[in-house]
Formats: structure tokens, sequence, C-alpha cells
């Protein structure tokens, strides 16, 4: 590739040589492992573009890398970032919805939303990944766990209603799932429907 010479002023010199500082800085502080690019080719591309970068650029760089520090270093401190929607929600939905607010939080450019959304559903963990860390142990009660036990309860007790007290099994359940309301696990039109469908089920099997 043929060499092209620039001759600039000393005061362009010295305004670029000040925009590769503090670009370079921010590579460093983003935690990148490359070097930065040359001085030469970095000013190259900045005087054919002639887009000087700008202290709000700067900002929006420091600010999206102190965001991405915090999620990649969660698991570093013993924390983890966890998708707890439910089923209804997709993570990539959550993740997406996510990096807007943060984005019109603090006042990002649109470009930036892609980037977050990537680095929180990449991060991002499942309710079940916590209750078994994917080793089978047992590590967190979510709410995922919380209804498997309560949907495995009501199926125990179902099979059980042959030689089970009716009302005293009606009893059981209203308590568990009263529970669950109050641990706001279950809403509470849906604890209503599930009693009710057990009450009728429960005092059915009695009547045959």
């Amino acid at each position: 590739m043929p060499a092209i010479n620039v001759v600039i002023s000393e005061a362009d010199h010295k305004k670029l040589q000040e925009d590769y500082e503090k670009m370079s800085l921010t590579w460093v502080q983003q935690g990148r492992t490359s070097a930065p690019p040359p001085f030469e080719h970095w000013a190259g591309e900045r005087l054919i573009g002639a887009t000087p970068v700008s202290a709000e650029e700067i900002d929006h760089m420091r600010v999206f890398s102190a965001i991405e520090q915090l999620i990649t270093s969660l698991h570093v401190h013993g924390f983890c970032l966890t998708h707890v929607a439910g089923r209804t929600t997709p993570p990539e939905k959550s993740a997406q919805e996510m990096a807007q607010a943060l984005a019109q939080h603090f006042e990002l450019p649109t470009h930036y939303i892609k980037r977050l959304q990537d680095v929180l559903a990449y991060y991002q963990k499942s309710p079940d990944y916590l209750i078994d860390g994917g080793q089978g142990k047992g590590m967190l009660y979510s709410a995922s766990a919380i209804e498997a036990a309560y949907e495995e309860f009501l199926d125990r007790t179902t099979k059980a209603l042959d030689h089970r007290d009716t009302e005293r099994a009606i009893g059981r359940v209203e308590g568990v799932t009263a529970l669950l309301v109050n641990l706001e696990v279950m809403e509470r039109e849906t604890a209503k429907d599930k009693t009710q469908a057990f009450k009728l089920l429960a005092r059915g099997m009695k009547k045959s």
C-alpha cells in the first residue's frame, strides 16, 4: 500500500495527540488485552473521517465500560445476573428492555443498546442453574423451584385422596397455596383457581 503524507498544523497535531491519549486510556480501562492501534493508524482514520473524538463520546465509552465490567465481574465476587421473570417472558426480551432502560438512564446513544443487550444476554443465568449450579447440588430455592415443589405436592396429595380425609387434604392445599401467595411466588387469582380446582376434584372423588 503506498504511503500518503498529510501535512497538518501544529495545533491540529497536538489535538490529535490529546484525543489519542484519551482513547488509549479508555481502551485500557475497558480491560482489553490487545494494545491500542498505533498513533499513525488511528490518526489517519480520524483525519479521513474528519470526526475527532468528543468529550461526550469519551464519557459514553466510560459509562458503557463501567456497566460491562460490573456485569462481567459479578461472578468473581460471588454474585450472578439472574433472569427471574419466569417462563412467560423470554430472557432475550428482558435483556433488551434492561438495555434500553440503562441507555435511557445514562443518556447513551441508541447504538449502545445492542451492545448492552448482548452483554446482559450472555452473562445472565436461569433460576434452574442457581438451583443446582450445573452440578446437581442445591444452591438456592428460586420461584420456579418452589412452583415445581408445589405441583409435586398437589400430585402426591391427589393420589392419596383415596385413603386420606378429604377436608383435611383440602385444608393442607389451601394452607400451602396461601403461603405461596404470601411469598409472592403465586398470584392470588391463580391460587384461588388452583384451590377451587382441587376442591372440586377431591369432593368429586369422594362422592364417586
